[in-house]
């Protein structure tokens, strides 16, 4: 069973469990720790479609894929007691009181078809420290408000929030003005982040319950292994998409992620992104070659990127090239996200009211913004390349009068070094491991021929470090184990993609 599938059974073990009251196997300290299950109201869904979100920001106002059933349901909330301490672990729609034999992840609709390898949590983001349920008809009402209806409808929120607050959490349930259906609030575990809901199942495989779980229980979940994805970030779309509903800008969440899904295509059509990150979601290439699923969505959705981009999803040089480049200041790339903007707007628009500050959010997310914003990365990538030259890896060897490098456990060598080829080199030197087993299969025949039989695997573990002439596109094997005297080139084009010729030479 994968990882992931592992990760997941775990968390679908913990929400049963504790419906079941046997909480205390996720506690970190028995002793000082305990749930208590708290009614907080019914919630009337007139649709059955259930919009899971930040009731007072309002980010989110599509409702899950899934239909529920009509009527008025309980809601409950799980607190979590840890010593002084009080947390909502989990808050829960019961359609019945039967106990759910399985659960599944709750998904919005547009999103129901990011259904690709290793997607596993979407959760909707909160920045009021607080989540909720309504039905799609208040949520898609609410959107229509103006500005002095939102107003009074978050002040009459936090009216309640107050009459209800307990150290160290609050609730309500809250019917706005004119409305039909009400939305139940709750405060969302430690505060602010991003929140996955379940759907659960009885016996009949009918739905019995939805539950939203806000992470303070101990679930031993480790997602990642060997690489943190979320460390060292460089940018993150919830830093953005707040602005939309505090200032009412009327445009869709996802625009706070359209200038970090420009960059991810860039740094993927540059052959920058990590090894991992392409491993973990090997199907991340045809996304973005094909534009079938919107980019953005899948930077704020899947856990690999969780709303960030971050120095982890970019191999050695995209790193390099993003501490330098991807910083908040003048010449950095979120200055040159505003200046397209200025350059797309005019001057006067993009200092319009109408924009409030934040003209870059409004720039349409198309294919002209990618190629319009993309001169600016070509810019700073070419001055980039251009400094990296002074300092780069290569080096000139007087003995052998060639300049020479190592770059990922891969050697180079050429006569003459300038800006194309040092890329060059970079590229083939973050390519070549994972070509290998690719190259093996095409030079194996002639290497049996000649050292006898062996299996592709043997031949990989002999080889040793290999050396690439970058003038005439050469692997050169001199460190191999086969034996003490020959020399193996593989002359190959593309990157790696054609063997054209293998010569062994003594």
């Amino acid at each position: 069973m994968r990882n992931r599938d592992v990760q997941t059974q775990k968390i679908y073990r913990m929400l049963k469990d504790v419906r079941c009251g046997n909480a205390e196997t996720y506690f970190n300290n028995k002793e000082d720790e305990s749930i208590e299950v708290k009614y907080i109201g019914d919630i009337t869904l007139p649709t059955g479609k259930i919009v899971a979100n930040d009731p007072i920001c309002m980010f989110e106002y599509q409702p899950l894929s899934i239909t529920a059933p009509i009527g008025a349901f309980p809601v409950y909330i799980y607190v979590h007691h840890i010593k002084t301490d009080k947390r909502v672990s989990m808050a829960e729609i019961r359609f019945n009181e039967d106990i759910p034999t399985r659960y599944e992840f709750a998904v919005i609709d547009r999103f129901a078809k990011l259904q690709f390898n290793n997607i596993y949590y979407m959760g909707y983001g909160v920045d009021s420290g607080t989540g909720g349920f309504m039905d799609k008809s208040l949520a898609e009402s609410i959107h229509k408000y103006s500005d002095d209806q939102f107003e009074k409808m978050q002040n009459e929120q936090t009216e309640q929030t107050n009459k209800t607050y307990i150290p160290t959490y609050s609730t309500f349930n809250y019917t706005p003005e004119n409305e039909s259906s009400n939305m139940v609030g709750f405060s969302s575990g430690w505060g602010d982040g991003s929140y996955e809901s379940y759907w659960g199942y009885d016996n009949n495989g009918n739905i019995c319950s939805l539950t939203t779980y806000f992470d303070t229980l101990n679930c031993e979940l480790d997602w990642e292994s060997g690489i943190n994805l979320m460390k060292h970030v460089l940018d993150a779309g919830y830093s953005h998409s707040p602005k939309i509903a505090k200032k009412k800008l009327n445009l869709d969440i996802a625009t706070g992620c359209n200038h970090l899904a420009i960059f991810l295509r860039w740094m993927y059509e540059h052959h920058m992104l990590s090894d991992y990150l392409l491993s973990e979601y090997p199907a991340l290439a045809s996304i973005i070659e094909e534009k079938t699923i919107d980019l953005r969505d899948v930077l704020r959705l899947t856990p690999v990127f969780a709303s960030r981009l971050t120095l982890a999803h970019f191999n050695d040089m995209g790193q390099d090239f993003a501490r330098k480049y991807y910083i908040f200041g003048q010449g950095g790339y979120p200055s040159d996200v505003d200046k397209y903007a200025e350059e797309y707007f005019g001057t006067e628009k993009y200092n319009s009211d109408e924009f409030q500050d934040e003209a870059y959010l409004f720039v349409p997310y198309d294919e002209e913004y990618y190629q319009g914003l993309s001169k600016y990365i070509d810019k700073a990538f070419e001055k980039y390349a251009s400094e990296f030259i002074t300092s780069g890896p290569f080096h000139y060897d007087e003995q052998y009068k060639m300049f020479i490098a190592e770059i990922n456990k891969v050697k180079f060598e050429c006569e003459m070094i300038d800006m194309n080829l040092e890329m060059k080199a970079f590229e083939y030197a973050n390519f070549y491991h994972k070509c290998l087993k690719k190259i093996i299969s095409k030079i194996i025949d002639e290497i049996t021929s000649f050292f006898g039989e062996m299996s592709e695997e043997e031949l990989m573990n002999s080889l040793g470090k290999p050396t690439i002439n970058l003038d005439n596109k050469l692997i050169t094997y001199t460190e191999h184990t086969l034996d003490d005297v020959h020399i193996i080139d593989v002359e190959f084009s593309g990157i790696f993609e054609e063997i054209i010729e293998v010569k062994i030479d003594g």
